[in-house]
């Protein structure tokens, strides 16, 4: 009987190790730890953002593991990239005229050229920005003046805020303006809440945030996939 239930043993964790071979397999267990000790190459913001991605993985909070674990890889990219200049990424992709990482990276000034691109190829339908526009009016912009939540996004000179601005108070009605607005809201959002400025306000209204930036950010992504 005892030579029975060793063999069982065994073959139970010959089972496990053939099985962790395969993706889908629930016998699959991949240690986190591990995994970022055979990575090599990283500089040190990387390598930071994947120590931090593996402690959120212990603390089960996933989303932040897998939004700390895609910004590092974007960064390795963006690095990656940049090894010939661009010369391969600017052939593949000539309209972007890319001649460093930061042509790379979100800033008001990408996501302008961006719109004006998409306003050029009449792809813009500002019906589809309504609900979240008017959410983002209500919230930033009450009784004629802009909010105590709006100040905390913390615009800065080259974040367009005129444009914001004109738009939230209803001063300026252009559809690619519009979107534009939009898109550097969101832009701030993500850029505060990786800098802590998130807690400014607790967590009031960050639901409702969440859920209208993730959407225009929907809206801009099939934009932009647009022929």
């Amino acid at each position: 009987m005892e030579t029975l239930a060793s063999q069982a043993q065994r073959f139970e964790a010959e089972a496990h190790r053939i099985f962790a071979t395969h993706e889908d397999s629930a016998s699959r267990i991949v240690d986190a730890r591990q995994s970022l000790a055979r990575v090599s190459n990283l500089s040190v913001p990387q390598e930071d953002m994947l120590k931090q991605a593996v402690r959120c993985v212990e603390m089960e909070v996933f989303r932040a593991a897998h939004v700390l674990a895609f910004a590092a890889f974007i960064d390795y990219l963006q690095g990656v990239a940049s090894r010939d200049q661009f010369v391969a990424l600017n052939a593949a992709r000539p309209n972007w005229q890319i001649s460093s990482v930061d042509d790379l990276r979100a800033s008001a000034k990408t996501i302008i050229a961006s719109v004006r691109q998409w306003a050029d190829g009449g792809r813009l339908n500002a019906a589809h920005f309504g609900e979240h526009l008017a959410y983002f009016k209500d919230r930033y912009f009450a009784e004629g003046a802009f909010t105590r939540p709006f100040e905390n996004l913390h615009l800065r000179a080259n974040d367009g805020p005129n444009i914001v601005k004109a738009v939230l108070s209803g001063e300026n009605e252009d559809e690619a303006d519009a979107i534009i607005a939009l898109l550097i809201i969101v832009y701030r959002q993500s850029n505060n809440f990786f800098h802590g400025q998130k807690w400014a306000y607790k967590l009031q209204g960050q639901f409702g945030n969440f859920s209208h930036a993730n959407a225009v950010l929907m809206q801009a992504l099939e934009l932009n996939e647009c022929p």
